[in-house]
């Protein structure tokens, strides 16, 4: 059985143009990074949008039809969507790192590749992600 997430999780741009850019390792590293913060596949994840779609009317004309994330997480936030071990270890406090990660998932996994970062400000951003976190963990500790 062929899972929907090959088509799911492919770069609209590379859908329609098949050509591989540097867009569509971020569109596809965003999606990775959506399953880090949902702790999902998007196999799993097939049932919720499936039913998202089917209680809205879908606007088949539009030229930058919604992709999997934003069908996935709507007017959610990152708490509401993420992976509840993540919560239970590390609590409410860590509420910004994981709001600002999933505004990284959503500019990473954006329709338009011309509005996508560039793979070396991504990691700048979840540098700086990573030494809030580190941040807050020390001052946990104290």
């Amino acid at each position: 059985m062929l899972c929907v997430e090959h088509f799911i999780t492919k770069d609209p741009e590379y859908a329609i143009s098949g050509i591989v850019t540097q867009e569509t390792d971020v569109y596809s590293f965003g999606i990775l990074l959506f399953q880090l913060l949902t702790g999902k596949n998007m196999c799993e994840m097939t049932h919720t949008v499936d039913r998202a779609i089917s209680e809205e009317t879908t606007d088949f004309e539009d030229p930058n039809p919604p992709n999997i994330v934003e069908l996935y997480i709507k007017e959610s936030n990152a708490m509401d969507i993420a992976d509840p071990a993540i919560l239970e270890e590390h609590g409410m406090e860590i509420r910004q790192q994981l709001e600002d990660y999933l505004d990284l998932v959503k500019i990473c996994t954006s329709s338009k590749g011309d509005d996508r970062p560039y793979m070396i400000q991504v990691a700048r951003e979840l540098r700086r992600i990573e030494n809030c976190f580190r941040a807050l963990s020390t001052i946990g500790q104290n």
